[in-house]
């Protein structure tokens, strides 16, 4: 889990981030995330690469949006190119959050329900004064190993500096080869692991 503070000020945004490697079992993903500081697991959003067989059919690879706020919202489509690397891209605007998709991390598809638009609005993430964003991996409470990376985490367009604590290791989401990621910026935040 990597998380900093969205900088005072800063009504709107877009974070984006690339996911590489492959998964292979259900409820292991890939995510990129917006949550309040005060309460992280609600209100909050992510988007990411996930796997879970009985959402897609026989196509258990998928592209997901999880919105909570108060209970929890979640949408997917297809991942048609599940062994190339991906990027995830979440706008803020206003209360209005726009998940997508980009194989080649320049032309964006909107992550979709199942082929259908889908808008979602958080009125009480929007409202947040102490907002965070960041990305993480989990598996859902599978012990299955998987190799899944997470980089080239963006804010506004720019990259944000990050740096494995190997000190920190000893943190754990229910996976293989967890790491706790830090930032340079003013603060760092911890999630639970709810998601």
């Amino acid at each position: 889990m990597f998380a900093m503070d969205v900088p005072e000020g800063d009504e709107d945004f877009v974070i984006t981030a690339k996911i590489s490697g492959g998964l292979n079992a259900d409820y292991q993903g890939g995510f990129v995330t917006i949550f309040d500081k005060e309460n992280p697991d609600t209100p909050s959003l992510a988007a990411g690469r996930r796997h879970h067989g009985y959402l897609m059919g026989g196509h258990p690879q998928s592209f997901g949006v999880m919105s909570t706020q108060g209970g929890t919202s979640e949408f997917y489509c297809a991942d048609e190119h599940y062994n190339e690397e991906v990027w995830i891209k979440v706008e803020k605007q206003g209360n209005v959050f726009i998940s997508s998709y980009s194989y080649d991390g320049q032309n964006w598809t909107e992550i979709t329900d199942k082929g259908n638009a889908r808008q979602v609005i958080n009125d009480r993430l929007a409202a947040s004064k102490q907002l965070c964003v960041g990305f993480y991996a989990g598996a859902g409470g599978t012990s299955s190993a998987f190799d899944i990376q997470i980089s080239d985490f963006t804010y506004n367009g720019e990259q944000v500096p990050i740096a494995i604590d190997n000190a920190a290791l000893s943190v754990s989401a229910g996976f293989a080869g967890t790491r706790l990621f830090t930032a340079s910026c003013k603060s760092v935040s911890a999630l639970s692991n709810s998601f």
